[in-house]
Order: C-alpha cells, then sequence, then structure tokens
C-alpha cells in the first residue's frame, strides 16, 4: 500500500515497548537502527539510479540489423597466455570476415566459419560490425558495451584461435639489427600518432599492424603512406586553430625535386 513493511529489524532494534527505559545499550541499538535505515535508503537510491542509466543506454542504442549473408567482423580479444613464446601474435581484436547464417532471437546471430565447416557459432550483436572491407576492420579500442577486458577479468569470446583467419596474424621480422619488417598484413603501418623533430628532421611515431610503435623518419614513409602522414598534419594543425596547408598546383612539380623540409607552399 505503499508503506514500508514492519520488518524484523525494525522490532529488534527500535524498542517500542512503553517499559523500557532508555540507557547506552538502548540508544545503541536505536543508532544502529538508523544507520541500518539509512543504508537501505542509500541502497534504494542507487538501485533507482542504475535502472535509469541502463534506461538512458537503451534510448541512445540504434537498432543493427544483418542480412542473411552478410559478412561481418566480429569482436574477440584474446589474453596472452603467460610463458608463451611464438613470433606470430595476434594483431587485432576484430577478426572476420565472417558469414550470417541466420538470426537468433532478437540480438543474436549464427556465423559460420570458414576454417571449420561444420562449425556454426552464435554471437551477440553487440560482437557484430557491418564488413565493407579490409580497411574497416575497427581498432583495437572499440569494445563492444558490455564487455571488460580489465586485467585478468577477461570475458570469454564465442570463437578459438583456430576459428580465425589469416590475417589476424602478423608475424614481426628482424633483418639484421634495426630493420624490422610486418608479414602476414596488407597494411603493416596503421596509423601516425606523433611527431618530433631530431637534428632539423622531421620523425613519426608510426603504429604497426601488431599495435607496435616506431620512430620513424618522414623519408621512409612517403609516398607509400603519405596519407597517414598528412591525416596527422591536418589533425594537429585542427587542434592548434591553424588554417589546413594547401599546396599551390603552379608550384607542384618544382617541389618533386625539392627536399622534404623545403617544401614550398601557398
Amino acid at each position: 500500500y505503499g508503506r514500508d513493511p514492519v520488518l524484523p529489524l525494525d522490532v529488534a532494534f527500535l524498542n517500542l515497548g512503553k517499559k523500557w527505559k532508555s540507557n547506552e545499550v538502548a540508544q545503541y541499538r536505536r543508532e544502529l537502527y538508523r544507520s541500518l535505515k539509512d543504508s537501505r535508503h542509500l541502497v534504494e537510491r542507487q538501485l533507482v539510479k542504475a535502472q535509469d542509466r541502463h534506461g538512458q543506454r537503451l534510448r541512445n542504442q540504434v537498432e543493427v540489423q544483418f542480412e542473411v549473408g552478410d559478412p561481418v567482423w566480429v569482436y574477440q580479444f584474446f589474453r596472452a597466455k603467460r610463458g608463451e613464446k611464438r613470433t606470430k601474435k595476434l594483431a587485432f581484436s576484430w577478426h572476420g570476415p565472417y558469414r550470417v547464417i541466420s538470426k537468433v532471437g532478437e540480438n543474436a546471430y549464427r556465423i559460420e566459419i570458414p576454417s571449420h565447416p561444420d562449425k556454426i557459432v552464435t554471437i551477440n550483436v553487440n560482437r557484430l560490425k557491418k564488413f565493407r572491407g579490409r580497411w574497416t576492420r575497427p581498432y583495437m579500442d572499440e569494445v563492444p558495451d558490455g564487455i571488460t577486458e580489465n586485467g585478468e577479468e577477461v570475458e570469454d569470446g564465442p570463437l578459438d584461435e583456430t576459428d580465425l583467419p589469416a590475417s589476424s596474424f602478423t608475424e614481426r621480422l628482424t633483418v639484421g639489427r634495426d630493420d624490422v619488417a610486418i608479414s602476414g598484413t596488407d597494411a603493416p603501418l596503421l596509423d601516425v600518432v606523433a611527431k618530433r623533430v631530431v637534428n632539423r628532421a622531421a620523425e613519426y611515431l608510426a603504429l604497426t599492424a601488431n599495435y607496435e610503435t616506431f620512430w620513424l623518419p618522414r623519408s621512409a614513409l612517403m609516398p607509400a603512406y603519405s596519407e597517414l602522414v598528412n591525416a596527422f598534419e591536418r589533425s594537429e594543425r585542427k587542434k592548434r586553430g591553424l588554417p589546413v596547408l594547401r599546396k599551390s598546383a603552379r608550384l607542384a612539380d618544382a617541389n618533386e625535386g625539392v627536399e622534404d623540409d623545403d617544401l614550398l607552399l601557398v
């Protein structure tokens, strides 16, 4: 009827009897009762807040639908095993492409495993993303909602390492003492994340396909990774509120024979 019921704690600690005389024990009991009551109200408020947050997340969610036959990326995080020594390593947390076989309920899909023709796994929709080409692979920091990777507490996923395509692995090869090559991927460098100047020469911190970083001179990145370098430079200028640099078409031919540090820009 909208009122909290009288619980055993109420009877035990409130001392409602008419003949009860106040003393230290009674005072302690009353204080304990108030403390327990306040704790219960605190828990109730936190539960209400949690329900409100959950409702807000549901309102902000966008329904994702996949059709039978659609290629998809599948999220699966693999924790490195202790004492494991191998040259090959998992470079990504999103693997694929896999193909949708059918829908299961409202929030799951059955996915076929190409390396195991007889194996089909059921995967929640929050672990799936649309595959639109190799370049659309999500970054490792794109962790689906509801999945934890904190420390040793990593949720088990639907895939085993034997279910992964070869493109999920890279191999770091050392040539000589300093040169490093990454095999097993069509894009050894994923991004440029920082810049520094050493002896008046620009160097960029490049993120490799197995998520290691190396400082590389500009000459080592150009022209193969000019898009990554240009995107980084545009982003840095935007952060500082500077206009985007544009090359003059009139000077394009002249710049071809000029050192990078002496490029003519207008």
